[in-house]
């Protein structure tokens, strides 16, 4: 059981800022790929990739633990901070929250204007304020995570403290009764949504996304609170290799028997008969399981440091894996705006957009492209967005803390904490 003075200063971090920008930058990269290869409906341009459409099942599936890990970081990241008190808690949540929606907004809006130029947005209040908290897609596609994210704050910052309780208590109260509950919810919200209501049917979604990714969120905040990493990873997968590229190679392996698995295996399903007039159907998605494993194995991975007497094991990273960790690193820091960004490739204007996407026709240059564009449209926004992000801290959060080792920044605005997404989060749509 966790002291009360462990939850006072927070959790050590297992893996410090930089592996975790890695980290963040595979996953968007991942992300842009399920994007970008695994839907091809999605493609307007006229480019085709007909060997990548034969797999568009097992990809789109396999591929979509991005976003469970994502969330799971998101998890463990929230444990890393230090803990000073409910008063300092909520002030942080609020600078988190305050911090991704002004991102999230300022992203919106250039999207939005660049739509309105071409043509394709009408500029209609209920449709901007459906947009500016995510329960709308037209222009910003893939922002289903956003009210998921807000939601997921303030259950976080209720269900925590009987997380630190056990892991017995942490697994009931913060993955299988969140997940009863936000069935129930969204099956409640369903059900207004099917008799004309356009609010509840988007509530429904949300509270849809939240049954399959809070799970791994809170998995990710009860492997950092318990050193599930350290202790048990670490000790039964790789304790016994001595070698650097062993345990790499180990760790590459399970990276791809994750995706596999989140293939062959996405979810747990369980049917009622009916209860209070009507059958229910309880969904535990296994990203729960499969994210902790993903997201080690890349932590692994990126991991690199000087020779030593007390682990040979550990040795400095070559001239390749040193310029694929700072690609990702680079990535990391801009992991959120990136993900807002791809969005112009796949909304209202993707008939202007995807042209320039998939002019160079080879997939591997398409996804190397893709990216760079995406980073360079997230740099030339985060020069002036950092400061804005700063300016709102300095006068609304005074006294904010300062960011463990573990958490990455990305700038000023402290902004980019795990929180990325994928398409429509329910089901397998993305």
């Amino acid at each position: 059981m966790t002291t009360a003075s462990e939850r006072s200063r927070g959790t050590e971090p297992y893996f410090d800022r930089g592996v975790t920008d890695r980290i963040k930058g595979a996953l968007i990269a991942l992300m842009f790929f399920h994007h970008a290869f695994t839907f091809p409906a999605w493609i307007v341009s006229g480019a085709g990739y007909p060997f990548l459409a034969s797999l568009t099942p097992e990809l789109s599936r396999a591929t979509r633990i991005c976003v469970g890990a994502f969330a799971f970081l998101s998890g463990m990241l929230a444990c890393w901070q230090p803990r000073r008190g409910a008063k300092a808690g909520i002030a942080r949540d609020l600078r988190r929250a305050t911090d991704f929606l002004l991102s999230y907004w300022a992203v919106y809006a250039l999207l939005l204007l660049s739509a309105k130029l071409a043509g394709r947005a009408v500029l209609d209040p209920v449709r901007i304020l459906y947009d500016l908290v995510g329960l709308r897609q037209d222009i910003m596609t893939f922002n289903w995570y956003v009210p998921f994210f807000l939601l997921s704050l303030p259950c976080l910052r209720l269900l925590s403290g009987a997380m630190d309780r056990g892991p017995l208590a942490g697994v009931f109260c913060g993955i299988f009764l969140p997940c009863g509950v936000f069935t129930v919810l969204a099956s409640l919200c369903g059900a207004g949504g099917a008799r004309g209501g356009e609010f509840f049917t988007a509530l429904a979604h949300v509270f849809e996304n939240a049954r399959d990714c809070f799970p791994a969120l809170a998995c990710g905040y009860l492997c950092a609170r318990h050193n599930v990493f350290g202790r048990i990873f670490e000790r039964e997968l790789t304790g016994g290799l001595r070698s650097a590229a062993a345990k790499k190679a180990l760790c590459a392996a399970l990276l791809v028997l994750c995706c596999a698995g989140r293939y062959v295996f996405p979810a747990a399903e369980w049917k009622t008969g009916e209860i209070f007039g009507r059958s229910w159907t309880f969904r535990l998605s296994m990203d729960a399981v499969l994210a902790p494993l993903f997201v080690w194995g890349l932590a692994v991975l990126f991991k690199s440091g000087t020779a030593s007497r007390a682990d040979p094991s550990d040795v400095r990273a070559g001239p390749v894996s040193r310029a694929l960790g700072a690609v990702f690193g680079a990535m990391g820091k801009l992991s959120m705006l990136m993900w807002f960004f791809s969005c112009a490739f796949f909304n209202v204007c993707r008939d202007l957009t995807q042209p320039v996407l998939y002019a160079p026709r080879f997939a591997p240059l398409v996804f190397a492209w893709g990216l760079a564009l995406c980073f360079a449209a997230s740099f030339l926004t985060d020069l002036w967005l950092k400061k804005l992000l700063a300016l709102k801290n300095r006068l609304l959060f005074p006294s904010s803390l300062p960011t463990p080792a573990g958490i990455s920044s990305g700038g000023r605005g402290s902004r980019n904490d795990g929180a990325d997404p994928g398409k429509t989060g329910s089901g397998e749509g993305g």
